[in-house]
């Protein structure tokens, strides 16, 4: 029976020390996030998601260990830390990535195209791989730019 209780304690022990270090873990990491949130130069724009309302867009003015001043369409705001949710900045480089996804798609879109048009490619006069190779391309050419093209915005700071 003792050693039960023991192994109950320890069990409950171990759990314990896991949430610790689990809370641990995330306060580091939002630390983590808000420093970025700190060194964003003023003028940067961001968009901040309250905790309660509507997001707002707008572009920094200054950022301490408390709060974050934005100027906005309706004049400056000042959000404590704790109030706010979260905070994106804009994208502003290429993504590679995103464009090598983009031309894949693009062009298996144009070839699938001309190949649904045409219903198969052998009918020997060569035109279906002609177009299919053209279409397979500018699909690509579009899927490329729209991936590379910077877009949106990216999250930087966000309170689980």
């Amino acid at each position: 029976m003792l050693i039960r209780s023991f192994g109950w304690i320890c069990f409950c022990l171990a759990l314990t020390l896991v949430a610790e270090a689990r809370g641990q873990r995330v306060a580091d990491e939002g630390a983590a996030q808000w420093r970025r949130v700190q060194a964003l130069p003023a003028g940067e724009p961001v968009e901040v998601r309250p905790l309660k309302g509507k997001k707002v867009k707008g572009s920094v003015v200054s950022a301490t260990d408390d709060a974050l001043t934005i100027t906005a369409d309706d004049g400056q705001r000042n959000t404590p830390r704790a109030d706010i949710k979260e905070v994106k900045i804009k994208r502003t480089s290429p993504n590679l990535k995103r464009g090598g996804i983009g031309a894949a798609i693009g062009a298996a879109s144009g070839v699938i195209f001309v190949v649904i048009l045409d219903g198969a490619l052998t009918d020997g006069d060569g035109v279906a791989e002609d177009a299919a190779a053209i279409l397979g391309a500018v699909g690509a050419a579009i899927g490329f730019l729209a991936g590379v093209i910077p877009h949106g915005y990216v999250t930087i700071y966000k309170v689980r």
